[in-house]
């Protein structure tokens, strides 16, 4: 399994099934060669990263989710864990580019869609956002947003404020 690291010393903890979660930590001598992003949410969510690239508008070439990929100008992908099938389960997806391999320079708009379910609706939803500083030690974000109730179950609502956006310098 390939793990996109978001700093050189990663912590990972996973759980196969319903057993004990298991913690480990690796060391990734090239994780600062990629600028990350990671985010993730509790089991019954329905949540993605967004990334607009370079001015890109939703729907257009630039935006990147884990079911679109980048434009032919980007290398820049959103890799998903975890399974939304399995009971318990949480997930997370993390934007990568590879740092240095873009010629453009500007933003890259990150952003948070969410659908209201059966399971979520009226509920807070807790999401927890990874990102590399400066230092290369990872900044911990843990973010919250109250769901509308249930007669809005089907809605996606775009979560304001959750990532900061990215910008990038050309090579």
């Amino acid at each position: 399994m390939v793990i996109p690291a978001v700093s050189e010393v990663a912590e990972i903890t996973y759980r196969m099934g319903a057993g004990a979660p298991v913690e480990t930590t690796v060391t990734v001598p090239d994780a600062s060669a990629y600028t990350r992003v990671a985010l993730a949410w509790p089991a019954g969510a329905e949540v993605a990263l967004h990334a607009l690239e370079f001015g890109a508008g939703p729907g257009s070439s630039g935006h990147v989710t884990h079911t679109r990929s980048a434009s032919p100008d980007s290398q820049g992908r959103v890799l998903r864990l975890g399974a939304a099938a399995l009971e318990d389960a949480g997930q997370a997806e993390i934007y990568s580019l590879p740092a240095g391999s873009s010629d453009r320079e500007g933003t890259i708009r990150l952003t948070v869609s969410a659908r209201v379910t059966e399971a979520t609706c009226g509920t807070a939803l807790e999401l927890v956002s990874i990102r590399a500083s400066v230092d290369g030690m990872p900044v911990i974000r843990r973010h919250e947003s109250q769901l509308p109730d249930c007669a809005n179950v089907g809605d996606i609502l775009v979560l304001k404020n959750i990532l900061d956006d990215l910008k990038i310098a050309a090579n």
